[in-house]
């Protein structure tokens, strides 16, 4: 039985009902507090990174001025993915401070740079190149000229060209593999009455032949021949890039064989121009009919 007026006390373990009848905080009160602490640190974090923010932004180094939009820098060859090309003796682009007739460089291009390698090593101090004016005004369209050869020995290598800009840095870039710019060969073999000359050209240019005229005698009805002059073992045969023609030759002895002899018949490039020479071979003519007359 319990009187009204007592307490009921438990006797705890190692705790006495005195102690156990001291005043309790409320757990409300507790939770409160620490919700306080929490939420103060919170919001001294943020401030903390408000801050950071703030002092980041004014302390921080100012961005250069990107003007790659209003900068052009292109070639008629080249390109910033890289290509594959064919070169015959030299190689030939355009460097350019546009895009199209519109699309005019904003910013000057004060000098460009040429990296030539052969099979991924460098040799450009060993490349013969050759160009034009490389400063170029802005708002001006503009273009230069180059030209690249480099030694025979690296005729069967891929050449990596490598241009780039300044002071605005953009690359250019492509591969080339060299071909040549003409080929010839003889078809024949014995017992054959006529070994032909086949001629291929890979570029527009102007070939001298020249042939034994006590081995082969060449077919003066074929067009090609017909420039040969009073009866001359030679003429000026000009191709189109592209072409291949086939010369006939009747040998004098049929039992010879001249499909690997490069002495019976020799064909080189030559600056000469047959219209040129055509033309002032008229000039002549009508001066000569002109005295004549008077």
């Amino acid at each position: 039985m319990i009187k009204d007026n007592e307490l009921l006390l438990e006797e705890l373990a190692g705790v006495s009902a005195e102690e156990e009848l001291k005043f309790r905080k409320s757990r409300k009160v507790i939770k409160k507090k620490r919700a306080l602490i929490v939420l103060f640190i919170i919001l001294g974090l943020v401030v903390v990174s408000a801050l950071s923010v703030v002092a980041f932004i004014k302390l921080r180094p100012e961005p250069g001025y990107d003007d790659s939009a209003a900068f052009y820098f292109s070639s008629d060859i080249l390109t910033e993915e890289g290509g594959e090309y064919k070169f015959y003796d030299t190689i030939d682009f355009n460097i350019r401070n546009y895009a199209d007739e519109l699309r005019i460089s904003k910013e000057p291009i004060e000098n460009f740079v040429i990296t030539v390698k052969a099979d991924g090593k460098d040799i450009t101090p060993k490349a013969d190149i050759t160009m034009g004016e490389a400063t170029m005004a802005p708002d001006v369209k503009s273009e230069c000229a180059v030209s690249v050869s480099v030694p025979e020995k690296y005729s069967e290598s891929i050449i990596d060209i490598s241009v780039v800009s300044s002071p605005v840095n953009k690359e250019l870039k492509g591969s080339f593999v060299l071909e040549p710019a003409w080929d010839s060969y003889i078809e024949d073999q014995k017992g054959n009455y006529c070994a032909e000359l086949v001629i291929s050209a890979n570029k527009d240019v102007a070939l001298e032949l020249s042939w034994d005229g006590e081995k082969l005698i060449a077919d003066n009805t074929n067009s090609y021949i017909k420039t040969a002059e009073n009866g001359e073992n030679k003429c000026i045969i000009e191709l189109s890039s592209g072409m291949s023609i086939t010369i006939p030759m009747f040998k004098a002895d049929p039992s010879k064989n001249y499909a690997n002899d490069t002495k019976v018949v020799t064909v080189e490039e030559t600056d000469r121009d047959v219209a040129r020479e055509d033309d002032l071979s008229d000039m002549d003519t009508a001066q000569q009919t002109e005295e004549v007359s008077e």
